[in-house]
């Protein structure tokens, strides 16, 4: 089984405001307010789940079976597919025969936050797990104002002005495919590995 990111706490505050949108709309009248704040929720996750960025704090679940599952270059090394990363809150396991999670010790293993992919490195000796689909939980905060990539926040008002313009999404139509220059700005901050 694949490695898998639930989240577990939503972004709360949108990097976008909808005074930045309606401008970027042309739109003076107030009707479609819940509408267009709606829409923002939609182009943030879009462009969220493609790029890999949390445009705003977020609390995320990473599980998996194996650690070989979700390693990089050497066992124990574990790139987390959400940025910026700041905090990692817990690193659990089931043991062999266990029941019940156990927490990894934060002093056997560091965080590297300083890349835009975050790293868990583990120290020493791998701990061994039980064979099920959850054997590893590991919770951590994404997110960050300060570090949203400019970049990003306009694919977002790029998307809600598609979206806008275009609410039946005509399929088959080019007005519903969404310009290529939209996804080459997501695409340029893409989180190394993500799809």
């Amino acid at each position: 089984m694949l490695p898998q990111y639930s989240i577990a706490l939503p972004v709360t505050t949108e990097p976008v405001t909808i005074d930045e949108v309606t401008a970027h709309l042309r739109v003076d009248s107030s009707d479609d307010l819940d509408y267009i704040s709606m829409l923002i929720s939609v182009a943030r996750e879009y462009v969220e789940n493609l790029s890999g960025w949390s445009l705003g704090y977020s609390n995320w679940t990473l599980t998996a079976e194996s650690w070989e599952s979700i390693s990089r270059n050497k066992l124990g090394e574990i790139p987390l597919m959400r940025a910026p990363v700041s905090t990692v809150s817990s690193v659990k396991y089931y043991a062999p025969d266990s029941t019940e999670l156990t927490t990894l010790a934060t002093t056997e293993y560091r965080v590297i936050t300083a890349a835009r992919q975050a790293v868990i490195q583990i120290h020493g000796d791998i701990p061994s797990l039980e064979d099920r689909p959850d054997a590893i939980q590991i919770a951590f905060t994404a997110g960050d104002d300060c570090q949203t990539p400019l970049t990003l926040k306009h694919a977002v008002k790029m998307m809600v002005t598609k979206l806008y313009e275009d609410r039946e999404g005509k399929e088959g139509s080019k007005s519903y495919e969404f310009p290529h220059r939209m996804r080459a700005l997501i695409e340029q901050n893409r989180i190394g590995g993500w799809s």
